[in-house]
């Protein structure tokens, strides 16, 4: 990947230098900023690199443990294609409307980022004095908040080892979810900015 970003830079310096950079050309934000001078190559090469990981490696491996608690229940298998077939019938490519229609897709996918959270824990660093549970915590301090611990903790889940999708059905009385036990995009402002688009891959992967 490294030489294939220092040819790009290479590149993208040799058409500034003619004066040939065709600024009605959509560009991604990284290149705008090497282009304008903003960012160095070096760090554009690590930001490249962490926006690739943050994609890729979460939604495959995301994918991955779906597709491997889904091979181990074959009636939960059933019960899904039936869903899928009743709503999408011949249609390939799933709508946005058809998606919910189809409940026990998004269930399969937040039972699995219960279970298995691509990202283990959120850090936030705390702006102002605040107590915390009855702690005192100092602005500048910062906060670990374990994914896995939560969402896997018996206070929190009737029988947490277990991968049952049907428990996030609102429908379901006695499984009340406390909405803070599973943040595996974290949460707010600071929450992961491609949390919708990872969703829809995983559910088009799903529903395929």
């Amino acid at each position: 990947m490294q030489a294939v970003m220092e040819r790009k830079v290479v590149a993208l310096s040799e058409d500034i230098a003619r004066g040939v950079v065709d600024e009605t050309r959509v560009v991604g934000i990284l290149e705008q900023w090497l282009i304008e001078g903003k960012l160095e190559p070096e760090d554009a090469l690590t930001q490249a690199c962490d926006l690739l990981s943050a994609e890729l490696d979460t939604t495959k491996n995301t994918s991955t443990f779906l597709l491997y608690e889904l091979a181990k229940q074959p009636a939960l298998q059933d019960q899904l294609c039936a869903e899928i077939r009743t709503v999408l019938g011949d249609k390939v490519n799933p709508s946005w409307e058809d998606l919910q229609n189809i409940p026990l897709v998004r269930y399969c996918l937040k039972e699995i980022l219960r279970l298995y959270p691509a990202l283990d824990m959120n850090v936030q660093e705390i702006k102002a004095d605040v107590v915390l549970n009855g702690y005192q915590v100092p602005a500048g301090t910062f906060v670990v908040s374990c994914n896995s611990l939560m969402s896997q903790s018996i206070d929190y889940f009737n029988e947490p080892d277990k991968f049952i999708p049907e428990r996030w059905n609102k429908k379901n009385k006695e499984d009340s979810i406390h909405p803070f036990s599973s943040l595996p995009f974290g949460f707010g402002q600071r929450g992961c900015y491609g949390r919708r688009l990872a969703e829809l891959e995983i559910y088009i992967l799903l529903t395929n």
